[in-house]
């Protein structure tokens, strides 16, 4: 029996059986153990200087191991700080960490696994509240400086957080558990529900907390969403390990119309919908977890296109895949993420916007999170 392990975009520990023998595995691991090449400016424990511009990055860690942590990259000296949080507060911040937010100068960061929300005084780091009424929290989205949405694995729900009193003042039932994504636009909020039973997306009043539509999309499973410079929502949906095809699908809003719809090969397993600055250009990831060059890496498409793109715009390289990808829109480069198997430092590459490689860092394990000034 050939077994692959990888850590599944649920962040659960996920093993797939691909054939009849096991040595893939041992030689895979080796691989990830073995080639982790040096950078120039070696990693440091230090609390970052809050003078200094950078990027914030949240290491989700590896399941079940209790190892999340967040890095910061310091613009100014080049060099990147790991281990901050417990640096900070002598402890661990938890297991599996998986969005991370900037309001009112606190930090909040869903722990998935550890079912709880810590929050973090923006400067020192120190863990001010620690919130654990949530079940698995998934991803943020703010309303205002005092509210915030959560979204929930294992939960039909979407959380209505009061960042004053740091509590749950509220709930959104939705029709199925594991919510994703979601965004602000025009005054709602749309949703995703990243379940192999849902066809929509939700369409929700932020004031009443109320669900106003569900709006059609194709395929099933939708889990990441973003909106164009022409107010078009964009939504990625699919789940190949579950049998479900993925699509990515163009929503007016307005009229609550399907625009168009792109679908995408059986065997590809895209994620992370990012736009540029400028909303006219998408990227989003492809990834092989079977070490191969196909399908894997970073695609980037104009909102003009007719079809999916058939070149990868950064290739991931053999035996390795991304995980996370960012854009500093005010400086200008491009972020994305290895995580070397989730058993040793991550690899965090710094590109231009045309794709070239500028520098490599070594963060902590399992990067999936950048967060900009």
């Amino acid at each position: 029996m050939k077994l692959f392990i990888k850590q599944s975009k649920h962040l659960s520990f996920s093993i797939i059986m691909v054939g009849n023998k096991i040595c893939y595995l041992l030689g895979f691991l080796f691989f990830f153990n073995s080639c982790v090449k040096d950078v120039p400016n070696p990693a440091i424990k230090s609390i970052p200087n809050p003078s200094h511009k950078g990027v914030l990055i949240l290491n989700e860690g590896s399941y079940a191991n209790n190892n999340a942590e967040i890095s910061f990259l310091d613009y100014e000296t080049n060099a990147i700080s790991n281990s901050i949080f417990n640096t900070a507060n002598n402890k661990s911040l938890g297991d599996v960490a998986q969005d991370i937010i900037l309001i009112q100068g606190k930090y909040y960061i869903s722990i998935n696994n550890s079912n709880k929300i810590t929050v973090l005084d923006a400067v020192q780091f120190n863990e001010v509240k620690t919130i654990s009424n949530i079940s698995n929290p998934r991803y943020f989205l703010k309303i205002n400086d005092s509210v915030l949405y959560v979204s929930s694995l294992y939960s039909n729900s979407i959380y209505v957080l009061n960042t004053n009193q740091n509590k749950v003042t509220n709930t959104i039932q939705l029709d199925f558990t594991n919510t994703e994504k979601m965004i602000l636009w025009n005054g709602k909020v749309y949703a995703t529900n990243w379940n192999v039973s849902c066809n929509y997306i939700y369409q929700i009043n932020p004031i009443s907390h109320l669900i106003e539509d569900k709006i059609n999309i194709a395929g099933y499973a939708a889990h990441h969403i973003e909106v164009d410079k022409n107010g078009m929502l964009w939504i990625l949906s699919g789940n190949k390990y579950q049998n479900i095809n993925s699509f990515l699908t163009v929503i007016n809003p307005v009229n609550k119309q399907m625009m168009k719809s792109f679908s995408f090969a059986k065997e590809q397993d895209p994620f992370r919908l990012l736009f540029n600055k400028t909303r006219d250009s998408l990227y989003f990831l492809q990834v092989n977890y079977q070490g191969q060059n196909t399908n894997n890496g970073l695609y980037k498409m104009s909102i003009e296109n007719t079809v999916l793109p058939s070149q990868v715009f950064i290739p991931a390289q053999t035996n390795s895949y991304f995980w996370a990808i960012g854009i500093d829109t005010i400086n200008q480069f491009l972020f994305l993420s290895d995580p070397k198997g989730f058993n040793q430092s991550s690899a965090v590459m710094k590109y231009n916007l045309q794709g070239d490689i500028l520098q490599s860092y070594k963060a902590g394990i399992g990067v999936n999170t950048f967060l900009f000034p």
